[in-house]
């Protein structure tokens, strides 16, 4: 009768034809079953053996996963000026029922086994194609499952599926991430950088070590006078290299509001120094990027929204005084900024129409918005589009821009007064606006 597949899958070994017929040697593979299968069961899974190829027979140890209970195409992603617009260029997309939950996270790469026939040569299987998981979940019917996509043209129903030994610090490398949230809580910056770091010796693609590491290092850098935040940039960039690998979206969300104060920060550094204008416009892109990003994530939020109006006020004084083509820039900016801010202004005024969506908070008997960006500079983006859009009509003759013009000067004025009352520090760009308004 067929061994079943677990059976099957984790031999013991041939001792010899002849030598298997003997009482003692059977014996003796009891005993040694006994002591392999404790020590499996020490290392937290079943340990297997995989091949790359059967021509260059170096085994990689490796721990079971699970089966693969399914394999179908994962949806269609595929952008309408993309050259591939009319070609299947979707992945394959596999369910596994897994019998070792220990060590999988998101973003995670799996591998999965195709069992070798000659099994005296090759002691478990083959390695015949690599998945990249999407989801970790625990269902009621299957108990742990795990999807994951890749090119398998060689895969099937009823694989095995095992990871490296290695990943078993993912586990100790997020347990040392949430310690070293502790400290940062309790303002031990010294001891919260060290365990972040630590943790990101365990697991160096750990989004959420990468990210605190970039915050600890931006509210350090907001410390000094107009600091380049080089060090939490560095980090930052870590984090979005690997941001599909973050758990939770709340953590995901959290990293791209620090991210993009962190780039405009570098950008306002670097656009005063004239050395640095390419440098300081890669900043502001990928800012653009950023907010992209979280705004699949939450359309409505308020810091996504203020950073985008961040972006295209900056494109604006980027393309004012050019030629055609800069003028075209200018244009749309100036009205995607209006679009935007329209967007934020009901936000703003009534917190209570987007509160039961983001974090929320109370102060005293007001309940206020959460924002990375701070209310301030809500107030501050405001004057300087309304402050633009001023500068386009200042000396136009057309009747409506009258009334356009003295509803732009009572806005400069109501969002200037806003921004002084937020910011200790005063802003020469809210100024100068503000200067003009009054000059009208």
């Amino acid at each position: 009768m067929e061994k079943g597949p677990w059976i099957e899958f984790f031999p013991v070994g041939r001792f010899g034809q002849a030598d298997n017929q003997n009482s003692m040697v059977r014996g003796l593979v009891c005993v040694f079953m006994l002591v392999f299968s404790g020590a499996l069961h020490a290392e937290g899974g079943e340990l297997i053996y995989a091949f790359r190829n059967y021509t260059r027979p170096d085994p990689i140890k490796m721990l079971l996963v699970g089966e693969i209970q399914s394999k179908i195409k994962a949806p269609r992603i595929t952008e309408q000026q993309s050259p591939f617009s009319g070609y299947d260029t979707r992945l394959d997309q596999v369910t596994i029922k897994v019998r070792n939950p220990t060590g999988l996270k998101v973003g995670q790469k799996l591998y999965i086994i195709d069992k070798n026939p000659h099994h005296e040569k090759f002691r478990n299987g083959l390695i015949v194609g690599e998945i990249t998981v999407q989801s970790v979940l625990k269902t009621s019917f299957y108990g742990w499952v795990v999807t994951g996509t890749g090119i398998l043209l060689r895969v099937r129903e009823g694989l095995f599926v095992a990871r490296t030994q290695e990943s078993e610090n993912l586990v100790h490398a997020f347990d040392l991430k949430k310690k070293g949230d502790f400290y940062a809580d309790s303002g031990a910056f010294d001891k919260a950088v060290a365990t972040y770091q630590a943790s990101l010796v365990a697991d160096p693609g750990l989004p959420e070590a990468h990210a605190a590491l970039g915050t600890l290092f931006y509210q350090e850098s907001k410390k000094g006078s107009h600091e380049f935040p080089s060090r939490s940039l560095s980090e930052f960039e870590q984090a979005w290299k690997v941001r599909e690998n973050f758990r939770y979206r709340y953590d995901e969300m959290a990293f791209y509001r620090n991210y993009m104060e962190a780039l405009h920060s570098a950008y306002n550094v670097r656009r005063l120094e004239a050395a640095r204008g390419d440098r300081a416009i890669q900043y502001l892109e990928r800012m653009r990027e950023a907010s992209e990003s979280a705004r699949r994530i939450l359309p409505e939020d308020p810091d996504v929204l203020i950073n985008q109006i961040r972006y295209h006020l900056a494109r604006l004084e980027l393309s004012r005084g050019g030629g055609k083509e800069d003028r075209k820039k200018y244009d749309e900016s100036l009205k995607t900024a209006g679009t935007l801010l329209e967007k934020l202004d009901p936000m703003m005024r009534d917190p209570k129409t987007y509160l039961k969506k983001l974090e929320k908070y109370r102060v005293g008997e007001r309940t206020v918005a959460l924002l990375t960006a701070g209310e301030g500079e809500y107030h501050r983006v405001a004057v300087l589009y309304y402050g633009a859009l001023l500068r386009d009509i200042r000396n136009s003759p057309v009747i409506e821009d009258a009334d356009r013009r003295e509803k732009c000067k009572q806005r400069i004025e109501y969002h200037a007064t806003k921004f002084l009352l937020h910011n200790a520090q005063s802003d020469p760009e809210v100024q100068r606006f503000l200067s003009e308004a009054k000059g009208l």
